[in-house]
């Protein structure tokens, strides 16, 4: 445990990080409100639950459309794996501007590399041995490959000899609240990655504003198995508010 607190998580970007005080002023997390973004929700259940479905579920809209609500449900629903579902929650980063820990890029796989580890005893032996924890020091791309991408790769054939869970769900919600730039050239580093090291027993729910540079990035991958790109439309959106 010392040696995975090296990587330095953030605490509030947790989605279970039981907010109280100022903090609970400025960071709503709340369930969706039963009867609404049914039908979203359920494709999201089903797109995680199979394992030929695309790596990573890039859910993006205008401000106010829900996305984090959605975020903060799909998390809480895969919490848990049973063995009905053995899709378990890997890691989440629940980004924000209102607090410096939650709007900076660094500390986004640093966080999930840490939950991670500690859901799955497999990768946190493979990343304890990798040597790569300098990459806490370095940029995204490098934290990238170093803490999350190498050791998943390394702990395979240890995972596989698990019973379950055999899936592991991460959650990335609003990187547009991240500074300047850096959401959506974590986002790019990642697709970038996936796309090419096509890696399997983990998928990405991401949410954020719609970008279009990017989103002409990933139409040019010739792999389009690995992702999948939901827009929330916004008649949707006050459909459910209503």
């Amino acid at each position: 445990r010392s040696l995975l607190k090296d990587l330095q998580p953030s605490n509030i970007a947790d989605h279970k990080y039981y907010l109280e005080g100022e903090k609970k002023e400025v960071l709503r997390r709340v369930v969706c409100t039963p009867g609404t973004r049914e039908r979203l929700q359920a494709e999201i259940v089903s797109w995680a639950r199979d394992p030929s479905s695309a790596t990573i579920y890039w859910l993006f809209g205008a401000a106010g459309t829900g996305k984090s609500t959605i975020a903060y449900t799909v998390a809480r629903r895969f919490e848990v794996a049973t063995a009905n579902d053995p899709v378990a929650l890997g890691g989440n980063f629940f980004c924000s501007r209102q607090f410096e820990e939650t709007r900076s890029a660094g500390r986004i796989i640093r966080t999930i590399a840490y939950h991670l580890a500690l859901r799955c005893k497999p990768f946190a032996d493979a990343l304890t041995n990798s040597g790569n924890f300098d990459a806490v020091h370095q940029d995204v791309r490098a934290q990238l490959e170093g803490l999350l991408i190498a050791p998943w790769k390394a702990s395979e054939s240890a995972r596989h000899a698990l019973s379950a869970p055999s899936q592991y769900l991460i959650v990335i919600d609003a990187l547009d609240e991240i500074d300047g730039q850096g959401g959506p050239d974590f986002l790019r580093n990642l697709l970038d990655d996936i796309d090419n090291h096509h890696l399997q027993d983990i998928k990405f729910f991401v949410t954020s504003r719609r970008e279009q540079a990017l989103e002409t990035h990933v139409n040019s991958f010739t792999d389009r198995k690995l992702y999948h790109l939901e827009w929330i439309l916004p008649e949707e959106a006050q459909a459910d508010i209503r």
